[in-house]
């Protein structure tokens, strides 16, 4: 239906309008039904433009890329990356919790069982530790668009493993440290070149910077778990 106001702000319509001049919404609104509920569905993860699939696939070989392009304005094109890590991210942390993978090698000490439940907290801990190091180490963006490039790694990352680690986790559980130490190298690798790529800069240096970057973020986190742990252990184990 095209109805002679719009719906979302009462602005006046035109017959030939597609789109409302002051909000941007489409002058085509149909009643909501399953059939339409579906279609969207499909169509936001699927749209070859914009959609989570093109999305997945172009942020293995242009994460920077695409994350400069949405800083820089180019926001109909891409998937929120804020959406798209709270995807993936709620996908792995399913997995891990279901399949008990930070326990898949026998480990049950507290930070374990912990993180076999809350591993989300985790990643998103990555995304502002990580958009600190990228801001610090390199210049000419602002820490709210450094959140934009860590979202977007962050995401991949939760994808890679979730498509990637898990299943090999689950067929191999008794070369677990093995898996999770080249997982966190590969991590740190991409991390770096996304750097590179978000800011465009080229040569060894840079890409010192952004595996600094990487290793800085990993390192941090892995204190704040073993801090943690020794919390745990001096003032609620004793009790």
């Amino acid at each position: 239906m095209h109805p002679t106001n719009c719906l979302n702000c009462a602005t006046m319509l035109t017959a030939d309008d597609r789109f409302c001049p002051t909000c941007g919404q489409k002058t085509d609104t149909h009643r909501i039904t399953m059939s339409h509920i579906w279609h969207d569905v499909i169509h936001a993860f699927t749209h070859a433009d914009k959609g989570f699939l093109y999305l997945l696939r172009e942020m293995i070989f242009r994460p920077g890329h695409i994350a400069r392009e949405y800083v820089e304005g180019k926001r109909k094109r891409y998937f929120n990356p804020f959406s798209y890590l709270l995807i993936v991210v709620a996908v792995s942390t399913f997995l891990i919790s279901t399949f008990n993978l930070m326990t898949v090698a026998g480990r049950r000490d507290p930070i374990s069982l912990f993180l076999n439940k809350h591993a989300n907290l985790v990643i998103f801990l990555n995304v502002p530790i990580g958009a600190f190091f990228s801001w610090v180490f390199f210049k000419g963006r602002t820490y709210a668009e450094n959140l934009v490039l860590q979202a977007y790694a962050s995401g991949q990352r939760s994808a890679f493993y979730s498509l990637i680690i898990v299943p090999i986790m689950l067929s191999f559980p008794q070369y677990y440290m093995k898996i999770v130490m080249a997982y966190t190298g590969l991590w740190i690798i991409y991390l770096g070149w996304a750097c590179r790529q978000f800011y465009q800069q080229r040569g060894v240096w840079a890409y010192i910077r952004g595996l600094l970057v990487g290793l800085l973020t990993y390192g941090v986190i892995l204190a704040l778990i073993t801090a943690a742990y020794i919390i745990y252990r001096m003032y609620f184990m004793r009790r």
